[in-house]
């Protein structure tokens, strides 16, 4: 069995088995090539006469002989000749055949220029034995051989003579190895055999700057919790009333309503106090609450009662360093004293508590089984801990899953697998041929079937990952490409500023000979210049107000960190700073004004397949300020198809 833990999560690749189950293997993605671990169990030396009926190498040879009845089926011989052929072809040697078959994946990973691990018990000498030179054979040397002394009394086997446990690498994976070893037995668990261990540093070998693990994004200030929002509108109204924003708002107001004010100037005011204020509700929200360290730990009725213990004895200790009292100066440091040496025992307990929180959580289970046994005597004890601790053990792996496929925000895509050079067969050969062209990409992805590609490659070099990303999502947004108003005739007529002036005057005799969906087309947006009218977008107060309450609070919004628990709490609050923030959004809108800020909007390319970013299979979502998202909702969802439906 082979485990994936921390780092390695991120480059899981894929993993498989030996039909037979003689072996299973798991792979990593690395930077240029993928990573194979093989684990691997060779049976002892045995004999169809002294092999007993249920010992693994009676059922790998009954298996391989099934196998060859199977072949021998299938080459239509005759049940006579199958006979013959079976009494003239030697038993198989469970042995040597599955040396032969790992030997022959082994050589297919090498010639797909993956590297190896192949670890496992082989049940002979690991340094002198048939397997290993079969292994060198390969180009793949013992890792534990510069690190661990060969002599005679070593043994891994504490009924055998000899080390017959160990691990083959290639040669890459061998110059990134940092230590190899065996442990005393019974040393962390308990079993027949030494404990094996070799240290690689993955992160160098790998490059592992592909996928990052980390939680989801944390948003400190939630307008549901009270004690965050009372925190956080205290922090607020005293730097806005610190940094006089009232007197500047007010200013702004006035100027705007004064004849012909200045646009540039207005537009430079607007972005000074819009981009204050955005510093101002930032650092509101760091002061709201403190993200703790036992957000990642179980919970348990001892950790809640020594989280809670730790926080009110330094809680005391600092008013008491505050405080003046009346008793004597040395009194009152003795008390100090005291109270920091009890603060530094709760806090060496809580750490215990803390680095023990799993097996807390266990106790705390069966301590709830109980109670339930005490309300319902007919139920069995052991039955109801172990659904309980089934219960448990599927939210902590829920809990796992949600955090590998929902990363961090920060992190993005750090590389991105594109197609690899054999995978284009003969065209590869052909002369001035590229493929990192993204033409040649685009054509071989969207031709057939991807999914049957087996070669991609994997590249992490920024400057390419963005032109190439650049370049797929201009193919993604021009899917209306080849409609009748983006073909080549009509790009050059709608450049020819002639024709637009007729278009717009009305004058459509140049439409003559299209077809009658377009000429009706250009007939409903001719605007003729002596009846345009440019009105402004009108966002009433009301509005605003009713589209903040209704909004999601957890919806990815701003990419200058204005997101809708700022809104919200704000409205809930302190309502007179809400009205001076749609203000300057009234301002802007009026004044046709587009605000530095609104001009800023980050696309996140998610994954379709989490861990396998193939260049054509990204999903792009768009964060923008909740004030443009609000106008595209008012402009586009409502008016737009009210006048549709008119």
């Amino acid at each position: 069995m082979s485990i994936a833990m921390n780092k390695l999560v991120g480059t899981y690749a894929g993993k498989g088995r030996d039909s037979g189950g003689r072996y299973n293997w798991i792979s990593f993605r690395g930077k240029n090539f993928f990573l194979k671990v093989y684990t691997l169990y060779r049976v002892n030396r045995d004999d169809e006469k002294n092999a007993g009926t249920s010992s693994a190498w009676t059922e790998q040879l009954l298996w391989m002989k099934r196998q060859q009845k199977e072949i021998d089926g299938t080459q239509n011989q005759t049940m006579e000749n199958q006979q013959i052929a079976q009494t003239e072809r030697p038993a198989p040697d469970p042995r040597e055949e599955v040396m032969r078959s790992l030997a022959q994946n082994i050589q297919e990973d090498l010639r797909k220029g993956n590297q190896v691990i192949v670890m496992g018990d082989v049940n002979e000498c690991c340094f002198t034995g048939k397997f290993n030179a079969k292994m060198e054979e390969l180009g793949l040397s013992n890792i534990a051989s510069p690190y661990v002394y060969r002599n005679k009394e070593l043994r891994s086997q504490n009924r055998g003579s000899k080390v017959i446990d160990g691990a083959w690498a290639t040669s890459l994976v061998r110059k990134h190895a940092v230590k190899a070893g065996y442990a005393p037995f019974d040393e962390g668990f308990m079993s027949d055999h030494r404990g094996f261990f070799f240290d690689i540093d993955i992160s160098t070998m790998l490059k592992q700057r592909n996928i990052i693990l980390e939680p989801s994004p944390y948003r400190r200030l939630q307008s549901q919790i009270p004690a965050r929002a009372n925190k956080y509108i205290a922090t607020l109204k005293y730097l806005w009333h610190h940094h006089k924003m009232d007197r500047k708002c007010n200013s702004i107001q006035e100027y705007a309503k004064s004849d012909k004010p200045d646009v540039e100037l207005l537009t430079t005011r607007l972005n000074n106090v819009d981009n204050e204020i955005s510093q101002i509700l930032r650092c509101s929200e760091k002061g709201c609450c403190r993200v703790g360290r036992q957000a990642t730990r179980d919970w348990s009725p001892k950790l809640a009662r020594l989280i809670k213990l730790e926080r009110q004895k330094a809680k005391d200790l600092k008013n008491l360093k505050r405080c003046q009292l009346k008793e004597a100066t040395v009194t009152r440091t003795l008390q100090i004293k005291f109270d920091f040496q009890e603060l530094k025992s709760i806090r060496k307990e809580l750490k215990k508590a803390m680095d023990s929180s799993e097996e807390l959580r266990k106790i705390h289970i069966k301590e709830l089984a109980e109670e339930k046994i005490k309300l319902n005597p007919n139920k069995d004890y052991q039955k109801e801990v172990k659904q309980l601790l089934h219960i448990e053990e599927q939210r902590r792996v829920a809990k796992a899953i949600r955090r590998v496929h929902k990363p961090c925000h920060k992190t993005g895509l750090k590389s991105i697998l594109v197609l690899a050079k054999e995978s284009y067969g003969e065209k590869q050969n052909e002369q001035d041929f590229d493929h990192m062209d993204f033409d040649t990409i685009w054509e071989k992805v969207n031709t057939g079937n991807w999914k049957h590609i087996n070669q991609w490659e994997q590249l992490d070099n920024v400057t390419v990952i963005e032109d190439i990303m650049l370049k797929c999502m201009q193919k993604h947004f021009q899917q209306a490409h080849g409609t009748p108003l983006t073909s080549t005739h009509w790009k050059k007529k709608l450049q020819n500023q002639d024709f637009v002036e007729k278009i717009r005057k009305g004058d459509l005799s140049e439409l003559e000979g299209e077809a009658e969906p377009i000429v009706e087309y250009f007939q409903e947006i001719h605007n003729d210049a002596s009846t345009a009218q440019a009105n402004p977008i009108e966002y009433s107060f009301e509005q605003w107000k009713s589209y903040i309450q209704n909004v999601k609070e957890k919806t990815s919004t701003s990419p200058s960190g204005r997101h809708y628990g700022h809104w919200k709490t704000i409205l809930m609050y302190a309502p007179s700073i809400f009205a001076k923030l749609y203000d300057i959004t009234s301002i802007a809108m009026a004044h046709e004004i587009m605000l530095e800020r609104w001009k800023k909007t980050v696309t996140i390319l998610i994954e379709k397949h989490p861990g396998k970013p193939y260049v054509h299979r990204t999903r792009p979502l768009h964060i923008v300020e909740p004030e443009v998202n609000a106008i595209a909702k008012l402009v586009w969802a409502k008016k737009l198809m009210q006048a549709a439906e008119r």
